[in-house]
């Protein structure tokens, strides 16, 4: 299915700062996410962090 509906321009400079990020290398390994978010769960059920 294709999406006939022009993207707005918010929606073109999100794209548009997207690349840019990942030209300058400014990106998460799955792995660094994972572990970023494990650590989260463990502040949260702590009761030390937020949630």
């Amino acid at each position: 299915m294709v999406d006939e509906e022009p993207l707005d321009e918010e929606t073109l400079r999100k794209i548009e700062r997207s690349l840019e990020d990942l030209r300058a290398g400014r990106v998460y390994t799955l792995e660094e996410v994972m572990t970023e978010l494990k650590e989260g769960e463990r502040r949260g059920r702590r009761g030390d962090g937020p949630r």
